[in-house]
């Protein structure tokens, strides 16, 4: 993380600039996986926020040809825990192919 601040143009990664602020968003990640943990699943981000809106800020998935999930890059660390967690979680919806239309109803959760 130190290194990639070191190499940014405004000097800035994930809101960090300096080694203090690197170590409290690490705090900050393992008390939302210490959260997440004990949930059992990811929460979405409504459950966070609840004027969030279609999951803004939290894991950006497309679908592709086909209907294949593709991650785009936003929610690095919600999506990694997701992922470690081996369960379905909530995602914002991108871009999808045309082909993938008919996939969407496999994708989409009744709360």
């Amino acid at each position: 993380m130190l290194g990639r601040i070191a190499v940014s143009p405004t000097g800035v990664t994930d809101k960090c600039r300096t080694p203090e602020d690197v170590a409290k968003r690490f705090q900050v990640l393992d008390a939302i996986w210490g959260d997440v943990s004990n949930r059992g699943s990811l929460p979405s981000r409504k459950d966070l926020e609840p004027t969030n809106f279609r999951e803004v800020g939290g894991v950006l998935m497309h679908l592709g040809p086909g209907g294949e999930p593709i991650f785009s890059g936003a929610g690095c660390h919600r999506f990694a825990m997701a992922l470690m967690m081996d369960r379905p979680f909530p995602a914002q919806l991108g871009v999808v192919h045309v082909s993938a239309l008919a996939n969407l109803r496999d994708y989409r959760a009744v709360d």
